[in-house]
C-alpha cells in the first residue's frame, strides 16, 4: 500500500512540475514577442531671416547711396527682411531695427547733424508714408517678408561745409523668434 501512495505522490508532483515548466514557458513566450514601432524622423529647422536676399549673419548688408544728401534732400533706403525658416511648424520672428550709430565720419561736426530714423512700410511696400523714428519694429510669419524703410537727414540750418564729408552708418538688426501658443 506504501508503494501504491509513493507512486501516485510521484505521480502528482510530476504533474505539478509539468504544469509549472508549461505555465513558464507560456509566459516566456508572450515575454518573446516582438512589435514593430513606427519610428519617427527627427529634423532640425533653419533659423533663416535674410536681407535683401542675403542670409542675416554678422557682417550685415552694406546699402550704398550715390545721391548727395542736402539739407532739402534727404536720402532714403530699404531693407526687405524675410523670414525664410523651413520649420515645418509656425515660425514667427519680431524683427527690431535698433537706433543708428554714425562712425568713421570725415568729420565730427557731420555726425552731431545727422538725423538716422527707420520706420517699417506700410502694406503698399512704399516708404512714402511710413512713420519714421529712432527705431522700428514687426513680427514677420514663416514665409512671409517686410521692408524697413531708412532716411538719413541734415537739418535746414547744417553748414555748407559738411557737404563733401562722408559718414558710415551702422543700424543694428535683431531677429528673435517668438514663443509658439496662443
Amino acid at each position: 500500500m506504501r508503494t501504491k501512495k509513493s507512486l501516485q505522490l510521484t505521480a502528482l508532483m510530476l504533474g505539478a512540475v509539468s504544469a509549472g515548466l508549461l505555465g513558464v514557458q507560456g509566459a516566456w513566450a508572450l515575454w518573446g514577442v516582438h512589435a514593430p514601432s513606427g519610428a519617427g524622423t527627427v529634423r532640425a529647422a533653419d533659423f533663416r531671416v535674410e536681407l535683401n536676399g542675403t542670409p542675416m549673419d554678422v557682417g550685415g548688408v552694406a546699402l550704398q547711396q550715390e545721391a548727395a544728401l542736402t539739407p532739402t534732400t534727404p536720402l532714403h533706403a530699404s531693407v526687405h527682411v524675410a523670414n525664410a525658416t523651413d520649420a515645418g511648424a509656425p515660425f514667427t520672428v519680431e524683427v527690431v531695427m535698433g537706433a543708428a550709430s554714425v562712425g568713421g565720419t570725415s568729420s565730427q561736426v557731420l555726425a552731431d547733424h545727422l538725423t538716422v530714423e527707420s520706420a517699417v512700410a506700410p502694406s503698399s511696400g512704399e516708404c512714402a508714408g511710413a512713420d519714421f523714428g529712432e527705431s522700428a519694429s514687426t513680427h514677420i510669419a514663416k514665409g512671409d517678408a517686410a521692408t524697413f524703410c531708412l532716411r538719413v537727414s541734415l537739418p535746414d540750418d547744417a553748414p555748407a561745409t559738411l557737404q563733401a564729408l562722408s559718414a558710415g552708418i551702422t543700424l543694428p538688426l535683431t531677429a528673435t523668434q517668438l514663443p509658439l501658443g496662443p
